[in-house]
């Protein structure tokens, strides 16, 4: 089934064909699709369509309504029926994005050839490739987007939480085990530029501009999100209880809206997402109902949001200082990160450990283009002598 369902002509009659027969019969074609989504899933043995995609319609209305009958019949939960509904907020006046809601997503391995595992802990696009964070191999992996091909890696102590530092060729890697701020330089072949002690074990990071950073602390009662500087001084600390109340617990992932100038807190311990100033000051809470795990936002304030145990990643619209639902979910299995790529999302599971997922949010085919020059900024660039970098 899922050989089939790789094949675009395939998917197109099948889709057609779903079509014609739920509107012959007057019924929702999303409901339809949910439960069809659902059987597809969870039989995998399902081999009926294995016949030419592009026979006759009747015949092929007449394997969709089988494989409809069979899912209706049979017993489980509405997971899928209900993560395929269109949800938009009355008052938010948004523009609803054309998903498409696929159970079976195109991907590639970010493992290499002397692994067996993997734990991808985040993925930042980096113009026209992909930094994969590996924290059960300790590595930084660089990948290009249109070959999927692995350019470099880097080894690391204990890296975790990654993001690109504004006007720069550097990245910045969260080391919590060492109390480290790691610079990486991405000209040519990856190497290790600079390293910053902190007071604290920092997992999640985001820049914020030229000067300051955001960094989230999920030390067990000491837990904070952090505005600091590039040498790891902290210059505000917002704590995990405001005004005797508990305002995050673990804060699992960061990400920064420049417009709006608010930092957006995934908090996988009391299931919220935080909005932010830049100043540490509370904005507004948002209940996505989960336990969320990697964010991103992309230039247009569209918020995706990893929901690990509810399995799909939600998408969001940032508006009015608020955090509202605009269409329907992507299902995933355990999405643990998530990027933007123009009109792409790319995620990293934790079943299987290996795997990026490439998810299309809009139909546009996108061209990458020529590589684009970098602006390099020194301000968190120190030479080190060689025993220097292997003593940090």
């Amino acid at each position: 089934m899922y050989t089939i369902l790789q094949s675009n002509d395939t998917r197109y009659w099948i889709f057609k064909s779903l079509y014609i027969y739920t509107w012959l019969k007057g019924e929702d074609i999303s409901a339809s699709l949910s439960i069809f989504y659902r059987e597809v899933y969870l039989c995998k043995h399902i081999n009926e369509l294995q016949g030419s995609p592009r026979g006759s319609v009747k015949e092929e209305v007449g394997h969709v309504k089988d494989s409809l009958s069979l899912a209706l019949s049979s017993s489980g939960d509405c997971f899928f029926q209900t993560t395929m509904t269109c949800r938009v907020p009355a008052c938010a006046a948004v523009d609803i994005l054309p998903f498409t809601p696929i159970p079976s997503y195109d991907g590639f391995s970010a493992k290499l050839e002397d692994e067996h595992t993997c734990l991808l802990t985040q993925i930042i696009n980096i113009g026209n490739k992909l930094l994969v964070i590996d924290n059960e191999n300790k590595r930084l992996k660089r990948f290009r987007i249109r070959s999927r091909s692995c350019v470099d890696h880097l080894l690391l102590n204990d890296p975790c939480g990654a993001s690109l530092l504004p006007l720069s060729s550097h990245v910045i890697v969260t080391e919590p085990e060492i109390r480290t701020l790691s610079f990486v330089n991405l000209e040519e072949t990856m190497t290790l530029s600079s390293r910053r002690k902190t007071e604290k074990k920092y997992l999640p990071v985001c820049c914020i501009d030229e000067e300051h950073l955001v960094a989230g602390c999920c030390e067990l009662g000491e837990s904070s999100v952090d505005i600091l500087n590039y040498m790891g001084v902290v210059l505000i600390t917002v704590n995990s209880c405001q005004n005797e109340a508990v305002l995050f617990r673990t804060p699992a992932s960061l990400t920064f809206l420049p417009g709006d100038q608010c930092i957006l807190v995934s908090d996988s311990g009391i299931c919220r997402v935080v909005g932010l100033t830049v100043t540490g000051k509370p904005k507004f809470i948002f209940n996505p109902k989960c336990t969320p795990s990697g964010i991103c936002a992309d230039k247009d304030k569209n918020v995706f949001l990893c929901c690990y145990d509810k399995k799909y990643i939600q998408c969001l619209k940032y508006e009015n200082n608020q955090l509202h639902r605009t269409c329907s979910d992507f299902i995933m299995k355990c999405p643990l990160s998530v990027t933007t790529v123009k009109n792409y999302l790319y995620v990293t599971e934790e079943m299987p450990s290996d795997k990026v997922s490439i998810l299309q949010t809009t139909s546009e085919d996108w061209d990458d283009g020529e590589d684009q020059p970098v602006k390099v900024s020194n301000i968190h660039v120190t030479v080190f002598k060689d025993e220097e970098v292997v003593d940090s």
